[in-house]
């Protein structure tokens, strides 16, 4: 590898940094649904850059978990592009990134692996999304039922509460013909989501197994 040339690995979010960075793989629904994900750069803000502009050729100035977290994420298209790049800069013997997306007082770069980071942001607050409004859904009809019913809380919608914050938001659900990811959960609790085939086969799995 060439003198100053950063591994190929530098693009890649390291397990360390994801532990720090990102929910934890065994965290409930409830908590995945509080947790903070960086705030998303508006993409009406967004501004044209040129791939360029968002490296440079000198090592990262912010390394601590805690401020990289709360950097605004650039938006989806930007990240895409800018990773594109990433590998050929990464060979030119660029470093580490500028937030050229955010208007900077104070000069900073921050690791390669941020790229990584920011495109699983952006995957996981969709998922984060449909959770959240499932969870609201849920609220809002605890409290309805509650105000019907002078106080009383219903045993359904406790228990749902109860499994909600006891299984994991990720991973795959098997039992049916093809393993879905968690959040197909999710849209059980959304009365305006269509449910798909797969809730439908997983539906006649489990009547079948009452049977």
């Amino acid at each position: 590898m060439p003198t100053g040339q950063q591994p190929p690995d530098a693009l890649t979010l390291p397990s360390t940094a994801r532990e720090e960075l990102l929910p934890k793989l065994d965290a409930s629904v409830l908590e995945f649904c509080a947790f903070k994900f960086p705030v998303a750069t508006p993409v009406a803000r967004a501004r044209t850059h040129a791939n360029t502009d968002f490296f440079s050729r000198s090592g990262p100035t912010v390394a601590d978990y805690v401020t990289l977290r709360n950097i605004p994420a650039p938006t989806k298209e930007v990240v895409d592009t800018v990773r594109a790049a990433a590998p050929s800069m990464l060979r030119a013997g660029y470093k580490s990134l500028v937030c050229a997306h955010l208007s900077q007082t104070v000069p900073r770069t921050i690791p390669l692996y941020m790229l990584d980071f920011w495109d699983e942001v952006h995957a996981l607050r969709h998922i984060q999304r449909v959770w959240v409004r499932s969870e609201e859904h849920l609220r809002k009809r605890r409290r309805l039922y509650e105000k019907e019913k002078g106080g009383s809380s219903n045993a359904v919608i406790q228990h749902t509460y109860d499994m909600l914050g006891l299984t994991s938001w990720y991973g795959l659900l098997r039992g049916s013909q093809e393993p879905e990811p968690m959040v197909m959960l999710a849209e059980y609790l959304l009365p305006t989501t269509w449910l798909r085939t797969a809730h439908e086969n997983q539906m006649a799995n489990l009547l079948k197994a009452d049977l």
